[in-house]
C-alpha cells in the first residue's frame, strides 16, 4: 500500500513539476503510464492523471491570457467556450456510459459506481483535456490576432439578454441578426432591434458588408453621424453603435440603440 501511495504522490509532484517548467506531455503521460503499470488502483491513476491535465488546461491558457492584448483575450476566450461546449458534451457521453451499468448513478453519488467503469471514464475524459493542452502548448497570443483568428460571420444571431415577460408584454431591448456570407470578404447583413414596452420602438437595417479581420461596419446613409461596428466572434457578434445624435442619428425608432451582444443560434441560414 505504501509502495502505491508513494507512486501516487510521485505522479502528481512530478506532474506539477512539468507543468510549472513547461516540459511535455509526453512526459506526464509516461508518468501516468507507471502509476498504472503497478496494477493497483488504476482509478486513482485516472482520477489524478485527469486533474492534473485539467490544471494544466488553466495554467496554459492563463499563461496566453497573461500576455495577450485585450483583444487577443477576447478571442482566446471565444474559442475556449466553443471548446467547453464540445467538452461538455463529451463528458456527458462518457457519464452515459457509466450509467449503463449503474443505471440509478448521477453525478451527485458518482461514488457508488464501480471504479472500473469510472476508471474509464476518467481516462477518456483526461485524454480530451489532453488534446486541448496540446494545441494551446503551440500557440502564443499572436495566434488570437484578429488577423489571424479568422471566423466564420454566417449564421443567425439574438439579442435577449434583458426580454422579460411579464402580463404579456415583453420589457427590455430584443432584436436577431442574420448574416449570409458573400463572395470577395462580404456579408448581406440583416438586423432588427425593438426596445420593448410600453413603446416598441424598433429599427432595422439591410446591407451589404465588408468584412476585415473579424469587424464588419455600416455607415447610415441618411446622415454621417452613425456608425455601426460588427464584431463577429465563434459566440457571437459585438455590435457597437456610434453616433452623435442621441435620438435617432441611424434612422432607427425614436430612442432605439443596437448596442450589445447577439448570441449566435445556428451556424446555417435558410
Amino acid at each position: 500500500m505504501k509502495k502505491i501511495i508513494s507512486l501516487l504522490v510521485l505522479f502528481v509532484i512530478s506532474a506539477g513539476a512539468y507543468a510549472q517548467q513547461g516540459r511535455s506531455l509526453a512526459a506526464l503521460q509516461r508518468a501516468y503510464q507507471a502509476c498504472l503499470d503497478t496494477g493497483n488502483n488504476g482509478y486513482g491513476c485516472a482520477v489524478g492523471f485527469y486533474q492534473q491535465m485539467d490544471s494544466l488546461l488553466n495554467n496554459v491558457y492563463n499563461g496566453i491570457r497573461a500576455k495577450s492584448t485585450p483583444e487577443q483575450k477576447e478571442n482566446l476566450k471565444d474559442e475556449q467556450l466553443e471548446w467547453l461546449s464540445k467538452r461538455d458534451l463529451y463528458f456527458k457521453k462518457t457519464f452515459t456510459e457509466v450509467k449503463k451499468n449503474s443505471p440509478g448513478i448521477t453525478p451527485a453519488n458518482l461514488a457508488k459506481a464501480s471504479k472500473d467503469d469510472k476508471m474509464v471514464m476518467y481516462n477518456a475524459n483526461a485524454v480530451f483535456v489532453k488534446s486541448r493542452v496540446a494545441v494551446l502548448m503551440k500557440r502564443g497570443p499572436t495566434d488570437y490576432d484578429d488577423a489571424v483568428y479568422q471566423v466564420n460571420p454566417e449564421g443567425n444571431y439574438l439579442y435577449k439578454n434583458r426580454v422579460v415577460d411579464r402580463k404579456k408584454e415583453i420589457e427590455g431591448y430584443f432584436g436577431d441578426i442574420k448574416v449570409k456570407k458573400l463572395a470577395d470578404g462580404k456579408v448581406a447583413l440583416t438586423l432588427f432591434i425593438c426596445r420593448g414596452a410600453p413603446s416598441y420602438n424598433s429599427g432595422s437595417l439591410h446591407d451589404t458588408l465588408a468584412v476585415k479581420n473579424n469587424v464588419a461596419t455600416y455607415l447610415y446613409e441618411g446622415g454621417n453621424s452613425c456608425r455601426v461596428s460588427f464584431h463577429f466572434y465563434k459566440q457571437g457578434i459585438r455590435v457597437e453603435e456610434h453616433t452623435k445624435e442621441t435620438g435617432d442619428g441611424c434612422g432607427f425608432g425614436y430612442a432605439v440603440y443596437s448596442d450589445g451582444f447577439y448570441n449566435r443560434s445556428n451556424k446555417e441560414i435558410r
